[in-house]
């Protein structure tokens, strides 16, 4: 009889461990850490918010008031106790650009893959994870045709014509539409649907730098620059999720998963393509630089 107590009591205590969360059978948490490094941006780089996904749906996210600040040739850590196991980090914040103008930050990075964006590096694991080393390159929003680096511009234009997309070309290879440029600002729009547009540039300083800014972040949007005589090419396509720029002014190792080929892009004379994929008219900024 003493011997049958005795056990009850022992099944009663491992029902009370296994509810209050010590028993096996209890909820596993894990533990998930991002570290953000800012190798190259002098004006810094600040976190407003990151938010842990699994599968697309949110499970947690750090808001920061204020914004945390990584300075230049520094990094941070966080880490935060998860209920399920992450497959992405979202990153929102802003950092300086080269300009001194304030550009919006917003990357979707994999869990477990060392992932190289504007400023440095971004490595998201969960405890006992080792990260991989960025793989892939971009590709090109779904509905617009196989465009390949290397194309010239009159096969870039027939392909785009060919798919149905409108494409307004100001200016000629011999009469650029803007020459030698020098930081200008171009202002434009794209109408509905599938719209492109296209600028002839030259440049005295043998290389162009180019970025758009637009302010539909889930409007897909496309910039590709050719430079002639070497068809050098650059492409650059948004994030996951959405963006609101897309830019050949930098190193592609910066941000592997959203450009090719990167910039400078060197050349005499440029061809500048701007294509919207679908959505409503979609005002954006064209900046260019030698």
């Amino acid at each position: 009889m003493k011997r049958c107590r005795s056990w009850l009591v022992v099944g009663l205590v491992g029902a009370l461990l296994v509810g209050l969360g010590y028993g096996p059978l209890a909820q596993q948490t894990v533990i998930a850490t991002a570290v953000i490094s800012n190798a190259n941006c002098r004006g810094g780089v600040q976190l407003v918010q990151l938010t842990w996904l699994q599968n697309q749906v949110p499970i947690a996210t750090q808001l920061f008031t204020p914004p945390v600040v990584i300075a230049v040739e520094t990094k941070r850590e966080f880490r935060v106790e998860l209920r399920a196991v992450p497959t992405h980090l979202q990153v929102l914040g802003a950092y300086v650009g080269g300009q001194g103008q304030s550009v919006r930050l917003e990357l979707s990075v994999p869990v477990g893959q060392e992932t190289k964006y504007e400023c440095g590096t971004i490595v998201a694991t969960v405890a006992g994870q080792q990260p991989q080393p960025p793989t892939g390159q971009p590709t090109l929003p779904p509905g617009l045709p196989p465009l390949t680096p290397g194309m010239n511009p009159q096969q870039l234009l027939a392909a785009l014509q060919a798919a149905g997309v409108t494409v307004e070309v100001q200016g000629t290879q011999e009469k650029p539409k803007i020459g030698d440029a020098d930081d200008p600002l171009v202002l434009g729009a794209l109408g509905p649907g599938l719209q492109a547009v296209a600028y002839w540039v030259s440049s005295g300083t043998g290389q162009l730098r180019a970025a758009v800014t637009y302010d539909r972040p889930l409007v897909p949007a496309v910039l590709w620059v050719v430079g002639l005589p070497t068809l050098a090419t650059c492409f650059s396509v948004p994030p996951p999720g959405g963006g609101l720029t897309v830019f050949c002014d930098r190193p592609a190792l910066f941000a592997p998963f959203t450009t090719f080929g990167g910039g400078p892009v060197p050349g005499v004379v440029f061809f500048v393509l701007v294509i919207k994929v679908g959505g409503p008219t979609m005002p954006f900024v064209l900046s260019l630089a030698g």
